[in-house]
């Protein structure tokens, strides 16, 4: 895992590489940055941008962390969709395309209103099997 940006806090290192092993990851790259918009909004927690192919990703977290169990869950939340990203790639750049335009501006906004409850559901699940150990 490699920081860049603001310095990133430790505890934020140490735990990203913790779940980038638990999560299967080891393959990927993963880049941390602190963000003051994370995917260019000021709402965010957390945004990721992975590239499968080189096995690549981004991860942007808000300046506003903190050392607390919701940052961690937003943390795990951001390296599942490094961990679906494949997935996702499948469905966005290989089912999704083969539709007419007109269906494809109607099922991409389907598909990530499917997939983002998904991925949080998944990061609360393993968050509070993380509290009770």
């Amino acid at each position: 895992m490699k920081t860049t940006g603001m310095t990133t806090p430790q505890w934020v290192t140490d735990f990203v590489n913790e779940w980038q092993g638990r999560l299967f990851l080891h393959e990927w790259e993963i880049d941390v940055r602190l963000s003051d918009a994370p995917g260019g909004d000021n709402d965010n927690h957390g945004s990721c941008l992975a590239t499968t192919d080189i096995r690549h990703a981004t991860i942007e977290l808000s300046t506003a962390i903190e050392d607390n169990d919701q940052w961690r869950q937003t943390i795990i939340h951001e390296l599942l969709h490094v961990r679906l990203s494949p997935l996702q790639d499948f469905v966005e750049l290989d089912l999704i395309t083969e539709l007419s335009n007109a269906t494809q501006n109607m099922v991409k906004p389907m598909w990530r209103r499917i997939l983002e409850p998904h991925v949080h559901l998944l990061a609360r699940i393993i968050s509070a099997r993380i509290e009770t150990y």
